[in-house]
């Protein structure tokens, strides 16, 4: 038994270690959006004046190079929770010498969401421990690329595809023309993937996101940092059936926040009502005119901050 283990058990495990070892060093090696983000923000940490976090609402709403005080990146991306664009500020804000301005997104769920192993970012959480040493959640699901590699196909197949990052972070949407039919017939579809269902776990989400948020504006505080905070517009067939309560809550929070801090500013344009279906990608994420006025709306203020 003994000679059968050396001779054929142990020399088959080596192999198909090392078989492993090697794929997962492939799979590391294939560039993907959150590799360049975060060998961006690294490389030029001590040079950006205008950082951009958040989720989807932010990656495709803001555009970078329209904002006059320059160099500016988005690092924004879709699916992202607060908690981690906390951690990623905290990681590099030592470093950012230079910044002088961080803009954040408001949305329906910013402050209830958060991305982990029991809903559908479940596949991204490897992202931000692999490339971003960021790790919020521990097992082997959330440590290797081989973990989920194979079993979450659409994520494998979007290694494969050429980043929609631009140049200043941007994450470059669909083309294709709003419909606006369509998402009259899937409002609520939408809707109800933004809403958890535990109420237990809604109010400690909201409390873990609301500390998070408040750490992002002490660390920007204490490096003289203005912090931007914009609620995205969207389309008014998502936002008639935004909840009153939870917008009451939205906004009286964002109230608090500004009387707490000097240096956060919040804007709500959720409803403004100079974009329409022309400016939308889809029921809540803006296109690239819509990012452009967007962005130009954000960049007056920060230019009303620099003249005073």
């Amino acid at each position: 038994m003994k000679k059968f283990v050396w001779a054929v058990v142990l020399p088959s495990v080596v192999i198909i270690m090392t078989l492993l070892g090697g794929l997962e060093c492939y799979l590391r090696s294939i560039p993907n959006d959150y590799k360049i983000q975060k060998d961006y923000v690294e490389s030029h940490a001590d040079s950006l004046k205008v950082l951009v976090m958040g989720s989807s609402a932010t990656s495709r709403g803001v555009l970078p190079r329209y904002f006059d005080v320059q160099p500016a990146y988005n690092c924004a991306y879709s699916a992202r929770s607060i908690d981690y664009d906390y951690y990623i500020l905290k990681k590099y804000i030592d470093s950012m010498d230079s910044l002088k301005y961080l803009v954040l997104d408001m949305n329906y769920d910013r402050l209830w969401w958060k991305m982990g192993p029991d809903n559908r970012t479940a596949t991204y959480l490897k992202y931000y421990s692999i490339y971003w040493g960021i790790t919020l959640y521990k097992g082997f699901d959330s440590q290797f690329e081989i973990s989920t590699s194979f079993t979450d196909i659409p994520g494998l197949k979007y290694k494969y595809k050429k980043s929609q990052l631009e140049y200043d972070g941007y994450q470059a949407g669909g083309i294709e023309e709003y419909d606006e039919q369509k998402w009259k017939s899937h409002a609520k579809e939408r809707m109800a993937e933004t809403v958890l269902e535990d109420k237990v776990k809604e109010k400690n989400n909201f409390e873990d996101n609301l500390s998070c948020l408040k750490g992002i504006i002490e660390l920007c505080q204490e490096k003289n940092v203005q912090v931007v905070m914009v609620w995205v517009p969207v389309d008014t067939i998502i936002s008639n059936l935004f909840d009153d309560q939870r917008v009451q809550i939205i906004n009286r929070t964002m109230d608090e926040l500004q009387k707490e801090y000097s240096n956060f500013n919040y804007y709500d344009l959720v409803k403004d009502t100079t974009f329409n279906h022309a400016d939308m990608m889809n029921v809540d994420h803006l296109n690239r005119q819509g990012a452009i006025k967007l962005t130009k709306m954000i960049n007056d203020y920060i230019n009303d901050v620099e003249k005073n």
